[in-house]
């Protein structure tokens, strides 16, 4: 471990090497003063070592503290300052630190990351990992240690940013799960390869003051013969959802909620509000081959409820999920405007919406941008035919300009608003996570 003492208000930066271990890092950090509390952490695979909620070794997790901001991808300590900063790199291709669950052959911690409200009482930061191989399999009933294999997130405001979790296990919640009365927010982010009974890549439990993503992929998440609901992402009731620029593909579930499994608040005095903008819901699926009229929605799935949680889905699209409806409403008050919808059973028309092949790239690849006008394939019919008035704001200051008026970017950190010309109508912005570029097929 290597160490920079600053001044009292300059910010405090602590540094874990390839050898050194990193709770040691965090628990001094939160013992300094000063603007930003930072442990920096240098290029390898770390283990946890802090034993949380009971004493086995596979209690073993990173627990985070009050203030703290863990930050991986650096190449080492140069010169007194911090190496290669590659933060912008959510799936880890550089200088990548790995937080990892795998303490010995079949032994493997409940959580490999913990924020608890018992040591986070403001907040916390972690960017830049691979988080992977944490296995919460105990039975339902226990102490946690069923809930979030990558995180556990209890009662904490916490930010995940460029952080990718995979191959993580539990009964809710394989790669986070996340409860209380804070807000857990996750930029730049993947899930993947995650697996669980309910919400294999993340779990939103009853109650969670609010949850917000923006620029975040659930992708191969779940399978279809042991996850039952919410392949990609199970949400209970008294939650609140913001999401904007989020991709779901190929993501399974057995029942419903391929991509996304939605448990509406049946509560009479109920307030919940979910806000969907530009997101892209494609080759999602559920197990069983019936209608779409009786099937649950293999895309994106709310169940039933009072007409109490209030719900809308704008400028996106969902189509091509298997084995489903792209969008089934059961509960809630729905609305969706300015989507490209395939199969739709419920929820009420707000206007501006297609459905039609929205003629991605190239799906089977995994690549769901839009195809630009070009001499010899159709473009694509969502092209600059959004709602610019629906694009909404940017909530997690996505750009980090300081700014949360409109959202600035698209998934590949374009431009929201480029006009194709000559294509769609007055409105700018397309529809989906991806703004095509001008004239260009990706």
């Amino acid at each position: 471990m290597w160490i920079r003492h600053p001044i009292r208000t300059a910010p405090v930066r602590i540094g874990v090497t390839r050898t050194g271990t990193i709770q040691p890092a965090i628990d001094l950090a939160a013992t300094k003063s000063g603007v930003d509390l930072n442990v920096l952490c240098a290029e390898g695979t770390y283990t946890p070592t802090l034993m949380w909620g009971g004493g086995t070794a596979r209690h073993a997790s990173f627990v985070m503290r009050d203030d703290v901001k863990l930050r991986g991808g650096y190449v080492g300590w140069n010169g007194g300052s911090p190496g290669s900063i590659l933060f912008d790199d959510p799936d880890g291709r550089y200088n990548k630190t790995i937080l990892s669950g795998f303490l010995a052959p079949g032994v493997n911690s409940y959580h490999v990351v913990v924020a608890d409200s018992a040591f986070v009482f403001t907040g916390c930061t972690i960017d830049g990992f691979l988080i992977t191989e944490g296995i919460a399999d105990e039975p339902a009933g226990s102490s946690d240690e069923d809930k979030g294999g990558g995180l556990l997130n209890r009662k904490t405001e916490t930010l995940v940013e460029n952080v990718t979790f995979r191959n993580n296990e539990a009964i809710s919640g394989g790669g986070a799960y996340n409860t209380g009365d804070k807000v857990l927010k996750i930029k730049l982010s993947t899930f993947r390869f995650n697996e669980a009974d309910n919400g294999a890549g993340l779990y939103v439990a009853n109650p969670s003051l609010k949850v917000e993503l923006c620029n975040v992929r659930f992708r191969d998440n779940g399978v279809e013969a042991t996850t039952t609901r919410g392949g990609g992402m199970y949400v209970e009731f008294e939650c609140n959802i913001e999401a904007a620029n989020c991709v779901f593909n190929d993501n399974e579930a057995g029942v419903a909620g391929g991509g996304v499994y939605v448990d509406v608040d049946d509560r009479p005095n109920a307030t919940d509000i979910h806000e969907w903008r530009h997101c892209t819901f494609a080759f999602n699926s559920v197990a069983l081959p019936v209608p779409p009229a009786v099937s649950g929605g293999a895309g994106m799935h709310y169940d039933p409820g009072h007409a109490n949680a209030t719900i809308t889905l704008d400028n996106s699209i969902l189509y091509s999920n298997i084995n489903g409806s792209d969008l089934r409403v059961l509960g809630g008050t729905f609305t969706y405007s300015f989507c490209d919808i395939g199969n739709i059973v419920g929820g009420l028309d707000g206007g501006g919406n297609l459905s039609v092949d929205p003629l991605f790239v190239n799906p089977a690849s995994g690549n769901f941008r839009l195809r630009g006008p070009t001499m010899i394939l159709p473009w694509s019919p969502c092209l600059d035919v959004g709602s610019d008035t629906l694009i909404g704001p940017d909530f997690l200051d996505i750009d980090d300009d300081g700014s949360f008026a409109l959202l600035p970017w698209d998934f590949d950190h374009r431009a929201r608003q480029l006009d194709v010309p000559s294509v769609g109508g007055s409105d700018t912005v397309d529809m989906g996570a991806y703004e095509a570029p001008l004239g260009i097929l990706e």
